[in-house]
């Protein structure tokens, strides 16, 4: 099945197993902000857990299974055990079963390596977008050019400078990672057919 933006399936809120938050959620950084980019348009896509029946599955449990993604990541590793034997982003590079101290050690570790001037996550779940955009010559030129189109667009507001922001990102004088990349996604939301 060809599953699109358009077609994810997602609840009111209100809807009594709902929360005001979870509705929020999904309706607005899932539905606007998240799926352009993991569901590209003119792709064909697979997504399991957009079943209504599943949604209203996870949805429905009680606030202690939910809470920290408890029963959502006790089923990954009864459905799919191999696969969520591997590291995880959101658990600092660590499989979902590992004790949860070690994460807790992990992330005071990475801390204390950024407040020494090291930013390299090595655990970083595909790439450190901010290291990348400083030491790979063509996603910086990918990245620059968003950036570029972005500005040219006379949209942004007068206190966000983009070439300054660039600058003090290369230099690393001020690590500009994450609003370099929410700029460069704006632009591709755009490009997209998205409005302001």
């Amino acid at each position: 099945m060809d599953y699109s933006r358009k077609h994810l399936h997602v609840p009111e809120p209100g809807m009594g197993f709902l929360t005001y938050e979870e509705g929020f959620d999904l309706l607005n950084r899932q539905n606007k902000y998240i799926a352009p980019h993991v569901m590209l348009q003119g792709f064909e896509h697979r997504a399991p857990f957009n079943d209504p029946g599943v949604i209203g599955v996870f949805l429905g449990l009680e606030e202690e299974q939910k809470r920290q993604q408890y029963f959502f990541k006790a089923f990954l590793q009864w459905w799919k055990p191999l696969l969520f034997d591997l590291p995880v982003k959101n658990n600092m590079g660590f499989p979902l079963d590992v004790s949860p101290w070690r994460p807790k050690i992990r992330k005071k570790l990475f801390g204390l390596r950024k407040r020494m001037g090291k930013w390299k996550d090595p655990n970083v779940n595909y790439f450190d977008f901010a290291n990348k955009i400083i030491y790979d010559d063509k996603f910086k030129n990918l990245v620059l050019s968003q950036i570029y189109d972005l500005q040219r667009r006379k949209i942004l507001p007068g206190d966000i400078v983009p070439g300054k922001l660039w600058n003090e990102h290369q230099c690393k004088t001020v690590n500009h990672g994450n609003l370099i990349q929410g700029l460069a996604s704006l632009e591709i939301h755009l490009k997209s057919g998205k409005e302001l």
